[in-house]
Formats: C-alpha cells, sequence, structure tokens
C-alpha cells in the first residue's frame, strides 16, 4: 500500500510539473509579444507599422486573390492555380492559436497569410499549404508559419516559431535523409513565404533600398538546405501593366537573392491595399492575379 500511494503521489507531482511547464512555457512565448515591434530596428524607417491597422481588416471577411500559377513540376513547366486567403485573426497567448472565446484577457491580433496550391505532378497531384501568422502591428514580424505537403511519395509538415527573438523550425518529413528534426536560425529573419504580405506595407517610394536576410520558400514538401539569403531590395515606380485583360498601376519591388544573380520581381497596386497582382521569380513560380473577392465565413 505504502509502494502505491508513492506512486500515486508521483504520478500526481508528474501531472502538476507537466501543467507548470505548459504554462511556464507559454508565458516565456509570450513575453515576445511586447518585443515584437522593436524587432527587425533596421526595416522599420521602410515599412508602415500602421498597415494593417485600417479598418478593411475588422470585418470577418477573408480577402481571397486567385492567381494563374506557373511552376517546374516533374521537370516542366506547368500552369495551375493558386490562392491566397488574408485575414485578421485573433489569437490567445495560452496557445498561440485562434481564440474561440473572445472575452479572455490575454488576446492579441495577427495578420494571417495562408496559399494554398494543387500541382499537376503524376500520378496523382500534390497539395500544398502554407499559414504565415503575422504580428498585426509589425508587418514584417513573422509570430508562426506552417506547411504542410500532401505527394504521391508522402506527406511532409513544418512548423517554425519565434521564441525569445529565434526562428525555431520543427519538420516531419517523408524524405530520405530528413525524416524528423529540428534547425535553429538566426535572429531578423524573413521567410519568403510571407513577402506577399510583408512588402504591401512598405513605404512606396521610388529608390527606397535595404537588405535583410531571408529564408527561401517553405511551399513545398522538402526541407532541403534551408538556404538564406542575404537580399537586397528595392523598389521603383512602373507604368500601368496589363494582367489578365486588366491594367494596374503598381510599385515594382525587386527582391535580389544572395550575389548568384536570383532576382524576384513583385508588383503592388498603387492603391490601399496594395494587392499583389504579379511575381516573377528567377525559377519561374511566376504568379498572375486572376480574381480578387472577399469571403465570408461560416464560423
Amino acid at each position: 500500500k505504502t509502494a502505491s500511494k508513492v506512486i500515486a503521489v508521483l504520478g500526481m507531482l508528474g501531472i502538476a510539473f507537466a501543467f507548470y511547464f505548459q504554462a511556464s512555457n507559454s508565458a516565456d512565448r509570450g513575453k515576445n509579444l511586447h518585443t515584437k515591434a522593436t524587432q527587425f530596428e533596421q526595416l522599420v524607417p521602410y515599412f508602415n507599422l500602421e498597415w494593417a491597422k485600417d479598418s478593411t481588416w475588422d470585418s470577418s471577411s477573408i480577402e481571397e486573390a486567385v492567381y494563374a500559377a506557373t511552376d517546374s513540376v516533374d521537370g516542366k513547366l506547368q500552369n495551375f492555380t493558386t490562392t491566397y486567403l488574408t485575414q485578421k485573426v485573433v489569437f490567445n497567448n495560452q496557445f498561440h492559436v485562434k481564440s474561440t472565446d473572445l472575452t479572455r484577457n490575454d488576446l492579441y491580433e495577427v495578420m494571417e497569410l495562408t496559399e494554398i496550391k494543387t500541382t499537376p505532378t503524376k500520378p496523382y497531384p500534390s497539395n500544398y499549404q502554407t499559414n504565415c501568422s503575422i504580428i498585426r502591428i509589425n508587418p514584417f514580424m513573422l509570430h508562426k508559419f506552417m506547411a504542410s505537403a500532401q505527394e504521391p511519395e508522402g506527406n511532409t509538415f513544418k512548423e517554425i516559431d519565434l521564441n525569445n527573438g529565434i526562428l525555431q523550425m520543427t519538420y516531419h518529413s517523408h524524405r530520405d535523409g530528413e525524416a524528423t528534426g529540428e534547425f535553429t536560425f538566426g535572429r531578423n529573419l524573413l521567410l519568403e513565404d510571407q513577402l506577399m504580405y510583408s512588402l504591401r506595407s512598405l513605404k512606396f517610394a521610388t529608390g527606397i533600398s535595404f537588405k535583410c536576410n531571408v529564408l527561401e520558400s517553405q511551399a513545398n514538401g522538402k526541407v532541403g538546405k534551408l538556404q538564406a539569403y542575404r537580399t537586397q531590395f528595392s523598389v521603383s515606380d512602373v507604368a500601368a501593366i496589363k494582367v489578365a485583360d486588366a491594367s494596374y498601376n503598381c510599385w515594382k519591388v525587386s527582391v535580389q537573392l544572395g550575389a548568384e544573380g536570383k532576382v524576384n520581381e513583385y508588383y503592388f497596386q498603387k492603391e490601399y491595399p496594395n494587392l499583389c497582382v504579379k511575381r516573377t521569380t528567377w525559377d519561374n513560380r511566376n504568379l498572375e492575379l486572376k480574381t480578387v473577392s472577399k469571403l465570408i465565413p461560416t464560423s
């Protein structure tokens, strides 16, 4: 009986420690929320930190932008459709996910960018989805990133979280040599996958130029080399461009990844909310806007 009591006590202590560890870990992550606006100090002069505070994003609607996309699939350039969803979401500081209880006292706002695409791989198509959760008061501060891939050969999942100013990745890959693992990045790193949102908040003007480290796109089914580039950003005014029979007055943002001649170009509407209407990349992951609309979620 004594042994049973000891085991019971130890079990209760273990459960108590688990709850304490979870609460402590959530609190530690929560401390970052108060400092996120001061990260990337060198970028602050070039971005409008109030960009996402516009009332456009205060409704429950979701901006749906549908693009005609091209990419190299199975060694050939293929056409398909990519959809980007942008919306404001309220998180809670305990779980760092969308809160179902909006009366809590630990709520904070993020802007969520979701990319959804299906590519025509053989013998079955592949499905990809990424979610970038970006602090609303800081349009370049990534809070959380998730990517999932369902390919004919298997599934891959990647998550990147911000902890004490450091981005940390955990991954589960179906590919040989990758499997399950973790990776820690340095500070002040942008993800290529967040640029479709973050660059919309630039203080657009001809001649703006700055540098920052950028992690290559993770919207795929592999972990790969996790290549980060020292990247040059530059802004220029362009004449009206035609995309899908529509004409847009745009700012062009050129993004030079490293010193290897890898250049991506983004074209953003001059009118708020500065939607990206066209993207070209050095490796042919190109986008052209087809339609944009507002969706009302069902829940």
